[in-house]
């Protein structure tokens, strides 16, 4: 039984590959719909297993492990849809309702199919000894039934047994969908209509469009073939019977449906006839080149990629005056033990299992460098792998260690992505690497001051400490300070300051979406309270009275005598009436988004600010 259950994981990127088959059929022809799908888990397939009509007949298979559902506009494009699923795939069967004048029922245009040979090469060996046949179905639905369907299932059809009593109600709810079918119809003759008033009017792009109700790029006329029509010709087009039209279309083999293809059908269909006009054909053939010759370019094997910076920090590792030998062999057990053997798991020859100066590893999809050297401390990684959130999608991260000429040991960590130059661009651009925060937890490196994860009271540090690290040259990231006139409002989770910054109330640890937790190991975070919350608005030239309970954020490059473009600030009112805002919280796709205000807005303000502070790349930063 539990097999059932990790069908739908397995076979998900399969539904993928069927979507694609009909998107590109039904895009081609301008068909007006919306596309459904789903892969049956593994609890529906148990429950359907447990009906009558499986319990009585052990060999009886479901057909339905994939279901999608195409949601048309127009009632005739349901006949067209038929025709165009027959011609590319192999029916099994179609189920369709016939309703007679005495009674109301949902129309039902249900097609089983057989998944395509090279589908059913990856379906087969999963579902071999269960009771699933290699197929699957499609629904037919218009937009307007497509609602009333949805409700109908969900409080009538799992609810049987209720309705049973309700006869009254099971009539209303059918004589809705009687109306339903009506206005479908009517939507229909509707265009209709509208389609023959452009006829008399000759305006024979919008003729074609509102009677074959085509999406509008597959409705406009090419010039070549608009100055050769002629008034019998477009009245030929507009009166053709549409199954007529639909059995040329598939026996010629069109690929595109348009506006220029019914032209040119039409006339064909004259052909030997006095409305048969010369030079249509040659003119069709003309625009297909065209158009050939115009994708052409487009189809090449190679593509160019996009390179996208998703991270980018360089820090101090260690001072002269540090311990280089245990800093550096911290440095390389985290990047080994803690991050490139969990990588790539199983994949590491056995000999490197206890340890290792140089590693070079290559599989398909996958390719990793690492070496170092314990007596110039120098570090050199690369690890480059195909990521599983976006097809063609390239993931490298550098790792790498240097001198520089101050004598300081330096660590920098970069991770990018390339993708085709014709992909979308990402929702949220930036992704901090794992092994980052296991080197900043275990290595202690330097932007100034230590890196740490947790935020800071700003007592430990003097006056001039913090007026040092806000002005210095050498700051590579920024700086956040959270100030309150009192201590509890930092602490209580029912404070604006305690709600942004998320301690728990008890033991003041880290919280799940603390703060420092998101962003501590590549931002300086600092909690202030009493004197020092007004010090600091004194130091900013700030209205204490306004400003003693704020939020500041300072970039990278903030000195005292020229604030503005450096730093921004929050007072308390600011963050309470922080306006509700649409932020994407996860970066793994499909992206998870998160509507908040207030308190919670600003969080996601400032971890945005500070890593496009991060990716503005203007810190200094040894070339590789």
């Amino acid at each position: 039984m539990g097999n059932y259950y990790e069908l739908s994981n397995k076979l998900e990127g399969v539904l993928e590959i069927l979507e694609g088959i009909l998107c590109e059929k039904l895009d081609n022809f301008g068909i007006y719909y919306r596309l459904f799908s789903r892969v049956k888990s593994g609890e529906s397939i148990e429950k359907k297993l447990a009906t009558d009509r499986y319990r009585m007949d052990p060999e009886k298979k479901i057909s339905d492990l994939f279901g999608l559902r195409i949601v048309l506009y127009y009632q005739d494009d349901i006949e067209l849809c038929q025709r165009i699923l027959d011609d590319i795939l192999e029916n099994v069967r179609w189920k369709e309702s016939i309703n007679d004048e005495s009674s109301f029922q949902p129309s039902k245009n249900n097609g089983t199919f057989m998944l395509p040979g090279f589908v059913r090469q990856i379906v087969e060996p999963e579902i071999e000894g269960l009771r699933i046949r290699p197929t699957f179905e499609i629904q037919l639905r218009t937009v307007l039934f497509e609602g009333w369907h949805e409700a109908e299932h969900d409080m009538r059809y799992k609810e049987k047994e209720i309705w049973e009593e309700k006869r009254k109600e099971a009539r209303k709810l059918n004589s809705i969908l009687a109306t339903l079918e009506m206005c479908d119809q009517y939507m229909v003759a509707l265009f209709d209509d509208m389609g023959h008033d452009f006829y008399i009017d000759k305006d024979w792009g919008r003729m074609i469009r509102y009677r074959y109700r085509l999406r509008t790029l597959n409705g406009e006329i090419d010039p070549a073939i608009q100055a050769l029509l002629t008034t019998e010709l477009c009245k030929a087009v507009f009166k053709w019977d549409k199954k007529e039209f639909i059995d040329m279309v598939l026996r010629e083999n069109i690929n595109r449906l348009d506006a220029n293809t019914i032209i040119y059908l039409a006339n064909e269909n004259l052909r030997d006839t006095p409305e048969y006009v010369e030079g249509i054909r040659e003119a069709y053939q003309d625009i297909r080149k065209r158009a050939y010759e115009k994708k052409e370019p487009r189809e090449r094997n190679i593509q160019r990629f996009r390179m996208n910076n998703a991270f980018d920090v360089t820090v101090v590792l260690a001072r002269p005056e540090d311990d280089w030998n245990e800093k550096f062999r911290n440095l390389t057990e985290v990047i080994y033990e803690e991050w490139l053997k969990k990588e790539l798991e199983e994949l590491l020859p056995e000999e490197f299992e206890q340890g290792v100066h140089c590693l070079r590893y290559q599989l398909d999809g996958c390719y990793c460098n690492f070496e170092y050297n314990e007596v110039t401390y120098d570090l050199r990684v690369n690890l480059s792998y195909l990521g599983m959130d976006a097809p063609g999608k390239l993931w490298t991260v550098i790792i790498g260690t240097w001198v520089d000429d101050s004598g300081r040991l330096c660590l920098r960590c970069r991770n990018s992505f390339s993708v085709p130059e014709n992909a979308p661009e990402e929702v949220m651009p930036y992704s901090r690497p794992k092994v980052y925060s296991a080197i900043v937890k275990k290595c202690s490196p330097y932007d100034v001051l230590p890196l740490v994860k947790n935020i800071q009271n700003l007592s430990e540090l003097t006056e001039e400490q913090f007026v040092q690290l806000l002005e210095s040259e050498e700051r590579t990231l920024p700086v956040i300070v959270i100030t309150a006139a009192r201590e509890e409002d930092l602490t209580d989770s029912e404070s604006c300051y305690g709600h942004l910054v998320d301690f728990t109330t008890s033991t003041k640890e880290v919280g799940r979406n603390n703060l420092a937790r998101k962003i501590a190991d590549v931002c300086h975070v600092f909690c202030a309270t009493g004197e020092n919350a007004e010090r600091i608005a004194m130091l900013l030239g700030e209205n204490q009275g306004e400003y003693t309970d704020g939020v500041r954020f300072f970039a990278r490059g903030f000195t005292f005598s020229e604030k503005s473009g450096y730093y921004r600030s929050y007072t308390t009112r600011q963050i309470l009436e922080k306006p509700k805002d649409l932020y994407a919280v996860r970066t793994k796709k499909p992206h998870y988004y998160q509507s908040v205000s207030g308190p919670d807005a600003v969080r996601h303000e400032l971890i945005e600010m500070v890593y496009s502070h991060i990716l503005a790349g203007k810190n200094t930063r040894k070339n590789w």
